[in-house]
């Protein structure tokens, strides 16, 4: 993905760069008699399409990870098992609806109080449902008893 957006990246400067270029040079064609270049309003489609292409391929992902992101983080519950950005893994010990911290207990006695912002996932929710043993399919054969 990071190896498309470098290229798209790359393509994006080099319309930006030549689209000044593109004047010039159909200045000088007008004067030499050769047909001139295309028109301003197919380079600012151009523009309008690389931005589309931007918001699809950078700005829409991100902004729906950043939703994601804060929709955990407004769902943190006392006794859930937390990752913070840092790599520090603890227990929710202590959460307040309207701070923007929480305790977090990352041994026996030890609490330290962290940014909701900084908590990178949840690893074990406190009311999450257990999960159930299934027993195997049967295979098809009848035991002989």
């Amino acid at each position: 993905m990071r190896a498309i957006q470098g290229l798209f990246f790359l393509a994006v400067m080099a319309v930006l760069a030549g689209a000044g270029d593109a004047a010039l040079a159909q200045e000088a064609a007008s004067v030499a008699g050769v047909p001139p270049q295309p028109s301003m309003g197919m380079n600012v489609s151009m523009l309008v399409v690389i931005f589309v292409i931007i918001y699809f391929l950078l700005i829409r992902p991100q902004s729906k990870q950043f939703k994601k992101h804060k929709e955990m983080v407004e769902s943190l519950q006392r006794g859930d098992v937390v990752i913070t950005g840092g790599g520090i893994r603890g227990r929710v010990t202590k959460v307040e609806d309207n701070s923007r911290t929480v305790d977090v207990e990352i041994a026996p006695g030890v609490e330290v109080t962290v940014v909701r912002a900084t908590i990178a996932e949840i690893e074990i929710r406190k009311n999450a449902p257990a999960n159930d043993v299934v027993p195997p399919a049967p295979s098809g054969k009848k035991s002989k008893k």
